[in-house]
């Protein structure tokens, strides 16, 4: 689900806005049986794996990769 937290001034968006953790609980409110595939910054994850398993996926349905500074 594509979502923007703010739109760039001047620029067209009909898609979702805020986090996409709220975007998800505003579509996608039952999500018993499916399975979440996940990237991005490890607070990220950790929020939407919270919001999915709210939402009814079980957590070993959620495949992730955290993406964490390089050294």
């Amino acid at each position: 689900m594509p979502a923007l937290s703010e739109p760039e001034s001047g620029v067209l968006w009909d898609g979702e806005l805020g986090l996409v953790t709220e975007g998800v609980q505003r579509s996608l409110p039952d999500l018993r049986g499916t399975e979440g595939y996940l990237c991005g910054s490890p607070a990220m994850i950790d929020a939407a794996i919270r919001t999915l398993v709210e939402a009814g996926c079980r957590e070993r349905h959620i495949f992730y990769d955290r993406f964490v500074p390089s050294g």
